[in-house]
């Protein structure tokens, strides 16, 4: 049975039975959840909640030339940008090296992980992406190959009307040439 005393021990200095000290690795598969229909009997398993959230993977090693700490998602995707106030915070631990997996939640005003929220704070509006666009596109000119496409202020109905018509007539010129 462990105590606080040796849990802080261990902490202050690791080791667990058996380990070989080896170079940190440059990708972590974590163990996925499982969905089962009744919880495994027996002492040999340890619980723990299942958030709803990201799965996300820290990867910590203070002799990488690139940056020290990156965070992915579970597909490997680097979202170290996305997440500059955790990587701070994991620049905080006293760890050489090591790979951590975890969830990234963002909490309700209960306290309670929100998923919903969770895509929010990362899921830029609408309205927002396209002002940036426009911005980065403005002032490119007529000959430039990107281009803004404003959007239409009609009904769904007016628009579709009106495509159509001009697919008609460019279908009429071409069938009359």
């Amino acid at each position: 049975m462990r105590t606080t005393q040796s849990l802080h021990e261990l902490a202050a200095s690791p080791s667990i039975e058996g380990a070989v000290k080896a170079k940190l690795s440059a990708s972590f598969k974590p163990e996925l959840v499982t969905l089962v229909d009744t919880a495994p009997l027996g002492d040999d398993w340890s619980y723990e909640i299942k958030f709803d959230g990201y799965c996300v993977l820290a990867r910590i090693d203070r002799s990488a030339k690139n940056g020290a700490i990156k965070l992915f998602t579970r597909s490997g995707n680097d979202w170290t940008a996305k997440f500059s106030k955790q990587v701070k915070a994991f620049e905080e631990l006293d760890i050489e090296s090591a790979w951590h997996d975890g969830e990234a939640v963002v909490l309700d005003e209960h306290g309670v992980p929100s998923f919903h929220a969770l895509q929010n704070a990362f899921d830029v509006p609408l309205e927002q992406r396209r002002a940036i666009l426009r911005a980065l596109l403005d002032g490119e000119g007529e000959e430039s190959l990107l281009r803004f496409s404003n959007n239409f202020d009609f009904s769904a109905e007016d628009l579709l009307r009106s495509a159509c018509d001009i697919g008609a007539r460019r279908h009429h010129r071409q069938t009359a040439r």
